[in-house]
């Protein structure tokens, strides 16, 4: 159970380097290493490995549930929009922003929209040590343009 523990969090945080380094908080090499090293480093121990199948997007008529694991992030932040391009394009306005509720025993941020909002697209706000950056859910069935952005199905 510890190896596969251990393992989450090293995907996890390979995963918030790749994301950061993207979008130009990290550069790569020494400082991306230096970051995967502290977060496997640190002190997981509360949180479980999660092993439900619903990251991600859940879509139903009258709701859609949005799930991410995150246990390394203060705020986690649903922004919601009409097209998967960027927002200066013809057609594309933003919808909304959603704060997402931490589940503390599994590390999992959720958050529910209710109403029909399939074929719309979504990001998430993440802070993590105190700096935001919005990214693409990782766990997205499909996503817009250029893959920025996950879309509701």
């Amino acid at each position: 159970m510890r190896f596969k523990k251990t393992m989450s969090v090293m995907i996890a945080a390979a995963m918030l380097v790749s994301t950061f380094c993207a979008m130009g908080s990290i550069s790569a090499g020494a400082e991306a290493a230096d970051s995967v090293d502290k977060i496997v480093k640190s002190d997981y121990s509360t949180y479980t490995t999660y092993s439900g199948t619903d990251l991600g997007s859940t879509y139903t008529p009258e709701a859609t549930t949005f799930k991410v694991w995150a246990p390394t992030s203060s705020v986690v932040t649903l922004k919601r929009y009409s097209a998967g391009n960027d927002t200066a394009e013809s057609g594309s306005t933003f919808i909304e922003e959603v704060k997402m509720t931490l589940d503390k025993k599994t590390g999992v941020w959720s958050a529910t929209v209710s109403g029909d909002i399939k074929n719309t697209y979504y990001t998430y706000l993440v802070t993590v040590d105190g700096t935001t950056r919005e990214t693409v859910d990782i766990y997205a069935r499909s996503t817009g343009v250029n893959g920025m952005r996950g879309m509701v199905l």
